[in-house]
Formats: structure tokens, C-alpha cells, sequence
């Protein structure tokens, strides 16, 4: 390693190396393909405004031939994935040893699931607030995790998966008494409200409801005809499996954190966005991680990540 990588913080270096190759990946794979680099993804809920954003943006540069705002969306979504990959690290590494969380940065920066990530994408911004809550949450913040994973789930609905995790980091770091119940209650309480406001006005958040769809068709002889089905059920029981082999491995909240992401897994449609929950369980790493420990092991399937990432995009 060259000295002045050396010098660098060990959680900024991983980082960074990583975000280079995993987005690297991404946008050239775009590039290769013939996309529009400048062609962003709106999401839904409050986060579709990035719309009105880029105008705005656009308006106040109009030398920039219309692309200013563009561009600064897609450069401000780029940080904000870079900081998520960084509450992961600092997530798992004060829970492990260091090179478990650089392996699982790695495998985050480089799984194809990254190409859910979108600049403009709502759920850039709604998973690094539910990350950075559950880094807050487990280092004696529980106020600000409580308000951070508000904000996230009224962005992304899919971060309520992280609220059983988010309480249990909160009592288990907090010093005082009131804090964690902050973390817990205020997270339920917005969208319950949100919900309450859909269903007595009739206006209801549309983005809510369609985030937590469920598996119409169980029956298994039609099941086993669709691969895609298959694959992502055999996604689900293996990183069951990878929960139980290390439930008494690492903390317990890793395991509150991680079971109801493995959980929609299983029940929701097959769709490529119903993984996000996966992108934002950051044990589900560190459990990969720990099985690849072996470098026989972790090449081929880091290698194998960027492959299915450039065909993913």
C-alpha cells in the first residue's frame, strides 16, 4: 500500500476505494450500453421533487445548457450513496473486526442490487438517513436516530424494516432512560400517521401501501415454473440460513436488524425492488462477510459481483 493511502482513515479509504469501483461499474456499464448519463430516476413520494430540484437548479445556471441541475442531482446522490456505504462500515465495524466491515463495504459497493441506486431515486437519500439512524442508535444518539429514521421512512417506506433494530441499538447504548423510546416511538408514530391520514381523508400515500405489496400466488406447483420465483426464494433461505449460523455470533440487535429484511424477501411479488430492504440491513453484509473470510472465496464472489452489477444496470 503506498503511504499516503496508508495515511488515510482506514473507514474513508475503504470507502472510497469501493465507491470508485462499485459506481465506477455502474456508470460505465451504463455508458457501455449507450444510456443517457444525465437520465434520472424520479421517485416516489416527497423525493420526486428532485424533479422540481433539477429545474430550479437549472434555471439559476442557464449557461449550463439545461444540464446544471442534472448534474448536480446525479453528483449530490453519488455522495449521499458514498456516506451510506460509510455509516455501514462504521455500523459493522464497532460491532467486528475491521476487516469485516472492508469486506462487507466491498460486497455492498459491488453488488448488483447497487443499480436500485439511481441518482434521483428516493431511496438513495431514505436509505442513508435509516443507515446513518442505525450509526446514531448504537452510539449513545437515540434522539437523533429517532429522527433521522422518521425522516427515512416517510422518504422510503421499505427503512420500517430497520425499526425492531433501531430500538434495540437505542436501549442498548442509550445512558438515560427517555432517549430510546424517541428512537422507537417517533419512527411508528409518523407513519402510522401517514397512514391514519390515507385512510380517513382518502388521500392516501399511494408510495406506502405499494411498498410493502405480498406474494398473491403460493401455490407451489405454479411457483417452481417461474425461475425468477425460485432464485429469489432461494435468495431469502439462504440468507435465512446465513441469520441462524450467526445469530449467536454477533449481537442480537444484528439479528433484529436483519430478520424482517430476509422476511419481505419471501413474502413480497419477484421484482428487483422488492431487495431494497437487503441494500439497507447492514448485517446481511457483515453475514456475508463472515463467510467469505477466505480469499479462495471472497475473489470469485466479489468478481462475480461486478459482473451481474455491469449486466444488472
Amino acid at each position: 500500500m503506498h503511504p499516503i493511502v496508508a495515511r488515510i482513515h482506514p473507514a474513508l479509504r475503504t470507502t472510497l476505494l469501493a465507491f470508485l469501483v462499485g459506481r465506477g461499474a455502474f456508470w460505465l456499464s451504463r455508458w457501455i450500453q449507450g444510456r443517457d448519463l444525465a437520465t434520472l430516476t424520479y421517485g416516489v413520494g416527497p423525493w420526486a421533487n428532485s424533479q422540481t430540484l433539477v429545474e430550479l437548479a437549472n434555471d439559476v445556471v442557464p449557461a449550463a445548457d439545461g444540464h446544471f441541475g442534472t448534474y448536480s442531482m446525479i453528483g449530490l446522490s453519488e455522495v449521499m450513496i458514498w456516506l451510506t456505504a460509510l455509516a455501514i462500515y462504521k455500523i459493522i465495524r464497532r460491532e467486528g473486526l475491521p476487516q469485516t466491515a472492508d469486506r462487507a463495504v466491498w460486497f455492498w459497493m459491488c453488488s448488483p442490487l447497487i443499480a436500485l441506486l439511481v441518482p434521483g431515486s428516493n431511496w438513495i437519500l431514505g436509505g442513508m438517513l435509516a443507515l446513518w439512524a442505525l450509526e446514531f442508535a448504537g452510539s449513545n444518539r437515540a434522539a437523533w436516530a429517532g429522527v433521522l429514521m422518521a425522516v427515512a421512512a416517510t422518504i422510503a417506506p421499505q427503512t420500517v424494516v430497520l425499526f425492531p433494530g433501531v430500538a434495540a441499538l437505542s436501549f442498548r447504548s442509550a445512558k438515560d432512560e427517555f432517549t430510546p423510546w424517541v428512537a422507537t416511538l417517533l419512527p411508528t408514530l409518523t407513519v402510522a400517521c401517514l397512514v391514519l391520514y390515507g385512510v380517513l381523508f382518502g388521500d392516501a400515500p399511494r408510495y406506502i401501501f405499494d411498498a410493502f405489496l405480498v406474494r398473491e400466488n403460493w401455490v407451489p406447483a405454479q411457483i417452481i415454473q417461474s425461475p425468477w420465483d425460485i432464485a429469489q426464494i432461494a435468495l431469502g433461505l439462504v440468507l435465512l440460513a446465513f441469520w441462524a449460523a450467526n445469530l449467536k455470533r454477533l449481537p442480537r440487535s444484528f439479528a433484529l436488524l436483519s430478520l424482517p429484511a430476509i422476511v419481505v424477501l419471501l413474502v413480497a411479488p419477484v421484482g428487483f425492488p422488492n431487495m431494497f430492504p437487503l441494500m439497507i440491513a447492514a448485517p446481511i453484509w457483515a453475514y456475508l462477510a463472515l463467510f467469505a473470510q477466505n480469499p479462495e472465496i471472497e475473489r470469485p464472489i466479489l468478481s462475480a459481483s461486478l459482473l451481474l452489477l455491469i449486466f444488472a444496470v
